[in-house]
């Protein structure tokens, strides 16, 4: 039975106190189910990513959500700190600088140089 709130479920939950104060997130890939292979209309040998955030309130976990996707078909992108700067147009590609300690191989991939290592 499907039950849905017009206001949302993250602003229901704080109407009756449980307040959502922070997020852990999760990232995993794996191969997929054959369910989760014929539901995503995936090729064989493709992966999937898994993201599961499990929020917080001040006293307990709340509410986990677990979203799959097809590995071949997305790209996660994470934006943290003042990116006043930064338009959204930036792909890993055209960087080649070096960021926190880390050094820019090819898309995707990373390596510490090797002072840090």
């Amino acid at each position: 039975m499907r039950h849905d709130l017009p206001r949302g479920t993250i602003r229901a939950k704080a109407d009756v106190g449980h307040l959502e104060v922070g997020y852990v997130d999760e990232l995993t890939s794996r191969m997929p189910s054959p369910e989760e292979a014929r539901t995503l209309a995936l090729a064989s040998g493709v992966p999937v990513m898994v993201y599961v955030r499990t929020a917080w309130t001040n006293e307990r976990p709340v509410r986990v959500t677990r979203t799959i996707f097809p590995a071949d078909r997305n790209r996660v992108v994470y934006e943290l700190g003042d990116l006043s700067a930064y338009d959204g147009n930036l792909r890993p590609h055209e960087f080649t600088g070096s960021m926190s300690g880390a050094r820019l191989i090819s898309p995707g991939v990373t390596k510490v140089p090797s002072d840090l290592e």
